[in-house]
This record gives structure tokens, C-alpha cells and sequence, in this order.
């Protein structure tokens, strides 16, 4: 049974410690792996126990009491503890938190939840021309589904009668490729190409490149106390997160984003069908290397 002392939303940390320097709210995590970059849902957590104890300090004492935020890792594979510090994201901890009373409060009452509020909007009425656009669309995007499905065919008939050695390729005069052909390699056989350079005595070394294991990296530098941010090149912005306190602070999307209706047909439906065997007829068709045939038929 619901109770008015707090949200349906945990909001107390796991760990909370004093210290000299204010209060530390600890989430612990024991993954399977650990990430390079701290998940979404663990960043609200910190951010709403955050809320919590701001708003029970402000009870308590008051001048502001500083409050940080951490997020504890504990590596199975390694058995030691690698512990995060947590940015705060303006705005996103009494988000939460407020968000979560309302939804409580919504299900002690026994209603359920509402509707998001909507934006004042000026509605489009479905025009005629609208609607010829919306048609002429779909039936394009059944045409082009149709070519691109027989043009595939016709290069892969195409690829075959000429082989795979440019050098033994026919000239093909401008007249005929409206341009030229253009010569385009499939990514490397590894085998073939191993097989080549131990005949040639070049050792695998000399071609290898390493990947490293930026998650190992990063614990290494925060275990040394080495900041990564001095390894920083580049900064750019987190869209997740701009989103987020934009958002908090109530500003609509489409005031920094725009959005565009895309048609996008069901391939399986009656009508999109009907109209890809309809250009499919009057397509040329492709034939095989053994048959003889001309690419137009």
C-alpha cells in the first residue's frame, strides 16, 4: 500500500557519508563489465537522491550544504572498486524527483497517470495537396524500391560476365555507361592475403594495428589519480544531456530542432505492391552469364 512518506520513486541512496567537505551520495554497481561512460538510469538515480537530501539539508541548516555525487563500481573480473565522480546536469535532479511525487500522488488518489501537457499548436488541415503529395510519394518510394531491387539484379549479372581483374576488362565506351566504370574492390580476403606475405617472409607484425581496451585505460588513469580530461582533445556536446536540461527548464523541442514527415509505405501493403509489379513489367530484365542474353533482355 502507497504511503505519503515519499515517492514511488527510491530516491535514498545507497551510501551516504559526511564529511568536511559536505555530503556523498554513493551508488553501487556491481556489472558484468564496466562502462567507459556512466548509463542513463544511474545518472537519475544519483540526480534524484541528490533532490532528496538537498531538500531535507534545507531543513536542517541554513546556508547551503555542499552535496557530491559518485557512482561506485566494483570490478568482479579485477576484485577492486572503481569509483566515478558524477557532473551535475542543471535542473535534472528536482526534475526527477518532482516528476515522481506527482506520479505518486496520482496513483495514492487512484487516478491514472494523465496525458503529457500539449504544446499549443496551429493544426494543419489535410488539404487536397497534401494528400497528392503524400500519394505521389508513396508511389515514388514504390518505384524506387523496384529499381533498386532490379538494379542489383542486373550488377550482379553485370559483375559476372566481366569478372573480377580490371585489368582484363573490356573498354566500355562513354556512349553506352553514359560516364565511365568505376572500379571497386570488396574489403580484403585476410587468409589470401596472410598466405601472400608469409611466401614474401613479412612478418604479421609489420601490418598489425592494436586496439586497446579504453574502459581498462580510463580505471587505470582514475585508480592513478590522473584526470582523463588532460587527454581531452576535442570536447562536443551531449545531445542526451542538452536535451535534458532543456527540457527541464520547460523549453520546446521544436524551438532548437526542426521535424520533417517522412512517408514511409509498408512494403507488404496491397496497394505498394500492386504498384512495384505495375513498374516491375515495364523494367528491363536481367539475364544470366550462361544464357547469352543482352543486359536489356
Amino acid at each position: 500500500q502507497p504511503r505519503n512518506s515519499g515517492p514511488l520513486l527510491d530516491l535514498r541512496p545507497p551510501l551516504l557519508l559526511y564529511g568536511a567537505d559536505g555530503a556523498h551520495i554513493l551508488l553501487l554497481n556491481t556489472p558484468l563489465k564496466i562502462a567507459a561512460q556512466d548509463s542513463q538510469e544511474n545518472l537519475a538515480k544519483v540526480h534524484a537522491a541528490k533532490s532528496l537530501i538537498q531538500g531535507k539539508m534545507a531543513e536542517l541548516y541554513p546556508k547551503p550544504f555542499p552535496i557530491h555525487m559518485h557512482i561506485a563500481y566494483f570490478d568482479l573480473a579485477r576484485q577492486d572498486v572503481l569509483i566515478r565522480n558524477v557532473p551535475e546536469i542543471p535542473g535534472y535532479a528536482d526534475s526527477i524527483r518532482k516528476h515522481a511525487e506527482t506520479q505518486q500522488g496520482m496513483v495514492i488518489s487512484g487516478q491514472l497517470p494523465q496525458k503529457r501537457v500539449q504544446l499549443e499548436s496551429n493544426p494543419v488541415p489535410l488539404t487536397p495537396e497534401i494528400t497528392r503529395d503524400v500519394q505521389s510519394i508513396a508511389r515514388l518510394k514504390a518505384m524506387e524500391t523496384a529499381l533498386q531491387e532490379q538494379a542489383q539484379l542486373l550488377q550482379k549479372d553485370f559483375g559476372q560476365r566481366m569478372g573480377s581483374r580490371p585489368e582484363d576488362w573490356p573498354h566500355i565506351p562513354k556512349s553506352d555507361s553514359l560516364g565511365s566504370i568505376r572500379t571497386e574492390w570488396s574489403s580484403i580476403d585476410t587468409e589470401k592475403a596472410v598466405d601472400h606475405l608469409s611466401e614474401l617472409g613479412i612478418a604479421l607484425s609489420e601490418v598489425q594495428q592494436h586496439h586497446y581496451d579504453m574502459d581498462a585505460l580510463f580505471r587505470a588513469l582514475e585508480q592513478a589519480g590522473i584526470p582523463r580530461s588532460q587527454f581531452v582533445i576535442e570536447s562536443t556536446l551531449d545531445p542526451h544531456k542538452l536535451e535534458t536540461v532543456l527540457s527541464t527548464y520547460g523549453v520546446p523541442h521544436h524551438a532548437y530542432a526542426s521535424a520533417r514527415p517522412i512517408v514511409t509505405p509498408e512494403t507488404s501493403h496491397p496497394e505498394f505492391t500492386r504498384m512495384k509489379k505495375e513498374i516491375e513489367r515495364v523494367l528491363p530484365a536481367g539475364g544470366s552469364p550462361a544464357d547469352g542474353n543482352s543486359l536489356a533482355g
